[in-house]
């Protein structure tokens, strides 16, 4: 903001003087330039946080926006197909929820600080939603639909981002009660660990249309978990991908795994894809339903599949499963 120095003055710095300062005739004389230019300097602060210039408390407001709200618990933010990413999110309401998930991480990671408590983004209402990639913000997230409603709260593949829901960098992201919707594409996926930890309880698989590289990836070290019921409705060109590093865990130390393949599905690379020192480790899960067609496992560049004592025919397919360079089926 530019400093206006009074009016009639030679001086661009000169002070402003009461009437009976001494040797002074009269006071400064306030030039238009004065409350002109501290007025658009308040209004272009306020407008630059996001507030639209009316109410008193808007520079307060405008300055604590600036600063992130730690918070106290663990909090649910709400995001319905009616709402608006303007909103607070906190109320299950039009005028209160969020109405995309991008729009939703977006605002509370600018908003708030994480510390150490997990986010829930829950859906409102059934819909179909745009996915999100959880890269940046240092907390953990939820994403949460309705577990026994999940084919009515579908998250749709974003192909920009490769995926429906990701993980990325030590992030941590649980997706639970949702059915993830896949496109087509050769390098697309329904859920992706890039270096985080995705957890995936009560979800469905929905790809549309053939050509999808795999329903689970796990890459770049990261982690991938499945528990409780897993249902596969489509086929990828792999149900379960691991590679660079990275492990899928079927099941977990204390919550089981059910995937059930809703149909007669086939998967033109193999159900279970495993190479470049990935990790495909059960720990306790059931594999049913109507079964498979191809190879039921290919395994190599040193990846490891570790089925327990399983045996080789422990995942679906009607073709044997294969290894090469390094890998190892167990």
């Amino acid at each position: 903001m530019k400093f206006q120095a009074p009016y009639g003055s030679n001086d661009p710095n000169a002070p402003y003087v009461d009437k009976n300062t001494p040797g002074a005739q009269s006071g400064s004389r306030i030039p238009a330039g004065f409350p002109n230019w501290v007025m658009r300097e308040i209004v272009d602060v306020i407008e630059k946080c996001g507030l639209v210039p009316a109410d008193a408390l808007q520079l307060y407001q405008a300055i604590r926006s600036l600063s992130l709200t730690p918070l106290t618990q663990d909090t649910t933010f709400y995001i319905r197909t009616d709402g608006d990413d303007n909103n607070s999110g906190l109320t299950n309401t039009a005028a209160g929820a969020f109405k995309t998930l991008l729009g939703a991480y977006n605002k509370t990671r600018a908003r708030y600080f994480a510390n150490g408590y997990t986010i829930t983004f829950q859906l409102g209402i059934p819909g179909a939603y745009l996915g999100m990639v959880h890269d940046t913000w240092p907390g953990d997230i939820t994403i949460s639909g309705d577990t026994a409603n999940r084919a009515n709260y579908q998250i749709l593949n974003v192909p920009a981002q490769k995926s429906c829901v990701a993980a990325f960098a030590g992030k941590g992201l649980t997706v639970k009660g949702a059915s993830l919707i896949g496109t087509p594409g050769a390098d697309q996926r329904c859920a992706w660990s890039f270096g985080g930890n995705l957890v995936l309880s009560n979800v469905d698989f929905r790809s549309t249309g053939a050509g999808i590289l795999t329903s689970v990836l796990a890459g770049n070290s990261g982690s991938v978990t499945l528990i409780d019921e897993i249902d596969v409705y489509n086929a990828t060109q792999s149900f379960i991908s691991a590679q660079d590093g990275a492990v899928v865990y079927l099941g977990s130390s204390n919550i089981a795994a059910n995937i059930v393949l809703q149909s007669l599905l086939s998967f033109s690379i193999a159900f279970a894809s495993v190479a470049d020192s990935g990790r495909l480790i059960r720990r306790n899960v059931t594999i049913g339903g109507a079964g498979a067609t191809g190879k039921r496992f290919d395994v190599s560049m040193n990846g490891v599949i570790d089925i327990a004592g399983g045996g080789a025919t422990f995942f679906p397919g009607d073709a044997a499963g294969t290894q090469a360079s390094g890998g190892q089926y167990a």
